[in-house]
């Protein structure tokens, strides 16, 4: 009989070891759930503050953008973002001496970009020749140019601020039937 009683009282301290052991592990559960919970909302109150800046400041320049598309400077303000978009495409395809004589002038980049475009298409390479492996202001100084072999001329005409570009693998000797073409300056 002592043996049962000592075996119920051991079963009885193993259940009250177990379940102090699982209430210390719940408790250190819940604790650390607590502590990444406060982590997490001090983070998103943080990242709050900031999208509420960044909301309040596009609010601001979406006012200011309907303002301008609603008055008089619409167009200046159009042709500046054009001009802003042409000098970043500008850094892209053209050389250190081509994007000085551009200088910003949309009309300078038409003729620039049209001359590139019909040396890449004269060559039949396209965009497999990149635009900044060779320089096209000799043109504009009625001198050919020189790609790998090749010698290569062209001629450009300019209209209504459209640009057109042609290029050959030699100089023509006669005027195209119907076109004229100008050399420019």
């Amino acid at each position: 009989m002592k043996v049962k009683a000592e075996k119920a009282a051991n079963k009885k301290t193993i259940i009250k070891i177990v379940l102090c052991i699982l209430a210390i592990a719940l408790v250190g559960y819940c604790a650390y759930c607590i502590a990444s919970n406060a982590a997490d909302i001090s983070r998103l109150k943080s990242q709050k503050e900031e999208l509420d800046t960044k909301y309040e400041q596009q609010i601001e320049d979406n006012d200011q953008l309907k303002s301008i598309l609603d008055s008089d400077d619409k167009k200046d303000y159009l042709e500046q973002k054009a001009e802003e978009k042409n000098l970043v495409c500008a850094r892209r395809v053209f050389l250190e001496n081509e994007r000085k004589w551009i200088n910003n002038e949309t009309s300078k980049f038409s003729v620039l970009w049209t001359l590139k475009e019909s040396v890449m298409k004269a060559l039949g390479e396209g965009f497999a020749l990149a635009p900044k492996d060779f320089d096209v202001m000799p043109f504009l100084d009625n001198k050919s140019i020189t790609v790998g072999d090749t010698e290569l001329w062209a001629y450009t005409a300019v209209y209504d601020g459209y640009s057109v570009s042609l290029c050959l693998s030699n100089e023509p000797k006669h005027k195209f039937e119907g076109i004229e073409i100008v050399r420019i300056k």
